[in-house]
């Protein structure tokens, strides 16, 4: 399946988490419980079970440092009947196209750098689609020390 062009696309992302989204802070508050004292929690310590409701609406990308890239793990269900597509298994180049890949990257690359939680504030108009706007919280994860090596996108 082709990658859909958007028409339209803006972001913006602040690392100040302010939201009123009831499921971003559910979420939120799943991953700072599950830090147990330590910068972030691991990629296990968020079970299936812990975050069984948003599972749907849920992205895991794999971050590889050299060079520094992300790949899809889980493409959420819902997202992907919203979009029309599943990005599992690709790169952000491989299911994206510019501008957007340019501007989402840009976030990804600021949660890895500052391995906080980050909101990003996304809006526009695919040409199948009619205008979204969406509102999604970056969530860094860490198997190993500090260093960031899985992002848990809900949206």
């Amino acid at each position: 399946m082709p990658t859909p062009q958007l028409v339209q696309r803006r972001i913006s992302f602040s690392s100040q988490i302010a939201t009123r989204n009831v499921e971003l802070l559910d979420i939120l508050d799943v991953w700072t419980a599950c830090r147990h004292g330590r910068s972030m929690p691991a990629r296990w310590d968020l079970s299936p079970e812990t975050i069984r409701r948003h599972l749907g609406w849920v992205h895991l990308l794999d971050v590889s440092s050299e060079p520094l890239d992300f790949r899809f793990r889980l493409y959420g269900s819902k997202i992907a009947e919203v979009l029309g597509h599943d990005a599992t298994g690709k790169t952000l180049s491989e299911a994206f196209s510019e501008p957007f890949l340019s501007e989402v990257r840009g976030a990804f690359e600021y949660t890895v750098e500052s391995a906080a939680p980050l909101l990003l504030f996304s809006s526009g108009a695919g040409a199948d689609k009619d205008f979204l706007t969406v509102t999604s919280l970056l969530l860094p994860l860490s198997d190993i020390d500090d260093t960031v090596d899985v992002i848990l996108v809900r949206h």
